[in-house]
């Protein structure tokens, strides 16, 4: 009995040996395949063509070959120049991600108001603008909000809440409505 198990573990350590080898030779294999590339440059030294055992044995022959991807499939790389740029050399707008917009009515005299937004920039890097238009003819005013970042800067590309408070004073006489980024926010009135 004990040498009926004698050769069963033999054979289980056999079937172990194989196993271990085959995982191992799998983990070893590797690609031969060359990373692509713009420009493949191969140097080498061809040897002598055969010549006459008379004449002396010339010098090995130095050679390069280079293959070049025709331009028709090569991507210029983005120059300054064709970095998107705004009026007076700011950078482009971008958009500004609206969650709400309230106006309040501050308890002075001459009442004063105050339009409450808060929402999300694209990253960290995007400061938010507005532009407050003048009224018009049926009392609407409109709010612009838009976002400016340097594109040449690096950012994490993580959305970014704000709160913003933005003045309306100055104002004649009348009823008005506000609107932020196409979003009624309130309605004013101002003696």
């Amino acid at each position: 009995m004990i040498v009926a198990l004698e050769e069963v573990m033999r054979f289980k350590l056999i079937g172990l040996a194989i196993f271990m080898h085959l995982i191992l030779a799998a983990c070893t294999a590797s690609s031969t395949t060359p990373p692509v590339t713009t420009q493949i440059i191969i140097s080498s030294t061809l040897p002598p063509p055969a010549i006459k055992p008379t004449n002396p044995p010339p010098a090995p022959i130095p050679t390069s070959i280079v293959a070049v991807i025709p331009a028709s499939k090569a991507v210029p790389a983005p120059t300054v120049a064709e970095t998107p740029i705004g009026q007076e050399g700011n950078p482009m707008h971008n958009p500004v991600y609206l969650d709400q917009a309230k106006v309040t009515a501050l308890k002075t005299s001459p009442p004063q108001f105050l339009v409450q937004i808060t929402g999300s920039l694209p990253t960290p890097c995007h400061r938010l603008h507005y532009n407050t238009g003048k009224p018009d003819q049926d009392g609407k005013i409109n709010i612009d909000l838009y976002s400016t970042a340097d594109p040449n800067l690096m950012c994490a590309q993580v959305i970014t809440p704000f709160t913003e408070e933005i003045s309306l004073n100055g104002l004649p006489s009348g009823k008005y409505s506000v609107w932020v980024a196409g979003k009624n926010a309130g309605e004013i009135s101002v003696p």
